[in-house]
Order: structure tokens, then sequence, then C-alpha cells
């Protein structure tokens, strides 16, 4: 007689067989993200730990300041939520948004430290590929009924995450690029999600806007729109005149040129 394995049936990680323990409160995105972006450190009190949302299925369209201990979603359960400490997989993040932070704040400052700001290419598409799963299983991106509250991702995409497997060539991470150097605009710090939709409206992967310009996961042979104008796994970025250049470290293939930005300062 075949003994079937089940996962929890509240787990988006369910089908990997070896969930263990209840389901337990996930960040969607990462606590260490919001905290870095509300500029949250150790001694700011519980009171205060807030940030300012929108967009998200729950608040019905209107913008308002949401306790970051509340943006969890119960997703996974308890084994897999801790493989997500053990694999590191939040520190790609982290690290992402503590390097565009350097760099933005560097921007037009010539006596700033010369500075190179490492993030785990790897890593950080898996965190992507994370906040995709648990805001689309949580139910908390804003999408058309009748969503996709606890319906179960693709395999593949669960097994990238936790048994570090590899993403299919030419999918994975782009980031915007064109003729002229990309614009950031100083005063636009913030994080912005959408998912990457195909022409039937299936999942295709992630877009997120940070100082607004666009960092593209593709889970799926990207189109022409995305090959051409986007470079893909690039080997770092940097702002023309800047003395702080983040730098990508990829174990696969790659790409091999930086984007390159140019500071423009305050959108006022």
């Amino acid at each position: 007689m075949a003994i079937v394995l089940r996962g929890n049936p509240e787990c988006y990680g369910q089908e990997l067989c070896d969930c263990r323990g209840p389901v337990t409160g996930e960040h969607y995105v990462s606590e260490s993200v919001f905290n870095v972006l509300a500029g949250i450190t150790d001694s700011t009190p519980a009171s205060k730990r807030f940030i300012g949302a929108k967009g998200l299925s729950f608040l019905k369209g209107d913008e308002r300041p949401i306790g970051i201990a509340n943006l969890v979603g119960n997703v996974l359960c308890d084994h897999h939520n801790g493989e997500l400490s053990r694999l590191q997989i939040d520190q790609a993040g982290h690290d992402l948004f503590v390097a565009m932070r350097g760099m933005n704040n560097a921007a037009g400052d010539p006596t700033a430290r010369e500075e190179v700001l490492v993030v785990d290419g790897d890593l950080l598409e898996r965190w992507m590929l994370k906040v995709l799963l648990g805001t689309l299983y949580s139910g908390n991106f804003n999408m058309p009924p009748p969503g996709m509250k606890g319906e179960v991702p693709p395999l593949p995409w669960v097994e990238h995450i936790f048994r570090h497997t590899q993403l299919p060539k030419n999918q994975g991470l782009y980031i915007a690029v064109g003729a002229e150097p990309t614009p950031i605009v100083g005063d636009r710090w913030g994080l912005q999600l959408l998912p990457l939709n195909d022409n039937e409206c299936n999942v295709r992967g992630l877009t997120m806007w940070v100082l607004s310009f666009p960092f593209v996961l593709a889970l799926a042979n990207p189109g022409p729109e995305i090959v051409n104008e986007l470079i893909y796994r690039p080997t770092g970025i940097r702002v023309i005149g800047g003395n702080k250049r983040i730098a990508f470290r990829w174990k696969g293939d790659h790409g091999d040129r930086d984007v390159v930005v140019e500071y423009r300062g305050s959108a006022t």
C-alpha cells in the first residue's frame, strides 16, 4: 500500500509534502524591509512602528498607516516559515533596500565615501518570489474577483524558494534600462508591487518599483517588451557621478553590464 504524503492545506508550500506544525504569521514583504522603508530602528517604540500603505485588497482603495506587525498573512506552516529564516531569504530584500537607500542618500554628494554595496542576486530573486507568493496566497493583492487567495502556486516556484532549484534560462531578474540613463527621483522612496500577467491574466512574475524604476521578476519566457527594455541579471547599479555602487553577486547566467541611473533630486 502506497503512503501518500500531504502538506498543510493552508500552507503555500504544501506540495513539497514536508509541512510541519500549524500555519503561522509571515510578513508577505519582510519586516526588515518595512523597517528600512519607514526608518525604524531597534529603539523605535512599538507604538510608532507604522508604515503608509495603499493598494492592498483590505484597504478598499484607501491609503493609511498600518502597523508593521499587522502586515502578515497566515500563508506558511511553522516549518516552512522557519526555512525562510534558515535560508536567509529575507536578508536579500533587506540588503537591497539598505543599498538603495545608501546609494540614494549619497547621490549628488561628491564628499560621500566610495563604497560597493553587495547584494546576492540569486537570493534576491527568491525573496521577490516569496513576496509574490505570500501576497497572492494571502489575498492581499488588489486583483479582480475571484482573486488568488488560497490558490496553490506552481511547484517549481515553491521549489525555487525552498530547495534552491534554478530558474529556466532567461527567467529571473530584469531591471529597467533605456537609451538614456534611467532617472531616479530622490524623494520617491518607497515600494510598489504589481503582479506581472500575460494576455490571459495568468500571473507570470512580479514588478517591484523602487525609487521610481522597476525590478521585474520574470517567471515565464519574457516578451520583447522586457528583453529589449530591461537588463537581465545586471552586474550592478550605479549613479552617474555617485560614489556608491550596488554590485549583484550571481552564481549562474547573468548579464555583463550595470544599470546606469541619473539622480534627479526632489520631484518638487
